[in-house]
């Protein structure tokens, strides 16, 4: 051992490098190094957390896939389903609207099957969370035989959230039932990713003013939502690679703002009606807040002459309708792009850091 500290000491002396010092610079050059990988690591999980959708990360899902419990498709048809137990996949809660019953953390393959959970003709109040629904893929003509992910018929206080739904012909379908009295009311999907369906993202035929859709990735769908339901809100999605339009409405008095809008039904940089990102046949349907606050669409960003961020020319959606008040910046990045501004802080700060280190250790 002597030796050895004794060829060091001479390295360091022809360097004309205190030993301490060089030691030192190494240690912190080692810190900044494993503090970096730290921070990437993290945003870049973060990043697949926030906006994972089982398209463009298949392998990071199916690492999040050991996370969930296996179940077979939940069929629920009446409040006396809705119960804990293992066949509703209720694992929790007491039906109240501060404690919902929870179907929480399963991972639910169809197997080609008409539905992974189909809730009918129920009031009390459920979420489903956390979920993995794959794989219900019939191409149907309705309801009774189209394969969904979340099949929801004349149902009373629900809600859909944080879960990934993908490989459906249909990802998320709210009805109000034809045979059964009543309608679908005060229904909420949020911060869901839905992914990859045959058919459509989401679907509605419910006419209720209480049914809002907000916060959800929906991409790399035919059609991203198709609303033929009536009263139905739909603000601050993301509408990402649909091969169809991002949104089709066909219903009447719905509303659809702060929606993001990229590159659905073929649309380039710039505006062509050909390609436009939305469709609206239906009746008196508004896609902007009567106080300014319209969509983002990818292909109409500019120009803005005051500023404001509103885009001085409404976009046109087919067949007669306009957003007036379209925004030229989005409030939902796309995902490959979530990562961007935490590496440009990051690398800079580490560069500067070692930087640092290197000339205190020259001057020293």
């Amino acid at each position: 051992m002597r030796a050895l500290d004794g060829y060091y000491a001479d390295r360091l002396r022809k360097a004309d490098i205190p030993m301490g010092k060089r030691s030192d610079g190494r240690v912190r050059a080692g810190l900044v190094l494993v503090f970096t990988v730290i921070l990437i690591s993290g945003a870049f999980l973060f990043a697949v957390n926030s906006c994972d959708d089982g398209a463009s990360h298949p392998e990071q899902l199916q690492k999040a896939r050991a996370f969930y419990s296996s179940h077979a498709p939940i069929r629920i048809n009446n409040n006396t389903d809705l119960t804990i137990n293992s066949t509703s996949g209720v694992v929790r809660g007491s039906g109240t609207a501060s404690d919902p019953y929870l179907i929480d953390g399963w991972d639910i393959d169809a197997h080609g099957g008409l539905y992974n959970i189909y809730v009918g003709n129920t009031t009390n109040y459920f979420q489903i969370v956390n979920c993995n629904l794959h794989n219900a893929t019939p191409e149907g003509s309705g309801e009774s035989d189209t394969g969904i992910g979340v099949d929801i018929i004349n149902v009373t206080n629900g809600a859909i959230t944080r879960t990934l739904i993908s490989s459906n012909a249909v990802g998320i379908s709210i009805w109000d039932s034809t045979t059964f009295p009543g309608e679908s009311d005060n229904i909420l999907v949020a911060n869901n990713t839905i992914s990859s369906c045959s058919m459509f993202g989401f679907y509605s035929a419910s006419y209720s003013p209480t049914l809002v859709m907000s916060g959800n990735l929906v991409q790399n769908n035919l059609g991203g939502i198709m609303a033929f339901g009536r009263n139905n809100q739909y603000h601050d999605n993301l509408l990402w690679n649909n091969t169809g339009p991002g949104i089709m409405m066909y219903g009447s008095y719905n509303m659809a703002w702060n929606n993001s809008f990229y590159n659905n039904n073929g649309a380039g940089s710039t505006y062509e009606p050909a390609h436009a990102q939305a469709v609206d046949y239906g009746i008196g349907n508004s896609w902007n807040t009567t106080d300014g606050y319209g969509n983002f669409w990818s292909d109409l960003t500019g120009p803005d002459s005051n500023l404001d961020g509103v885009v001085d020319l409404p976009y046109d959606i087919p067949s007669a309708s306009q957003d007036h008040y379209p925004r030229t910046t989005s409030l939902q990045p796309i995902p490959e792009l979530a990562l961007m501004p935490l590496i440009v802080m990051i690398v800079p700060a580490s560069l500067i850091v070692m930087r640092r280190i290197r000339r205190r250790n020259g001057a020293g």
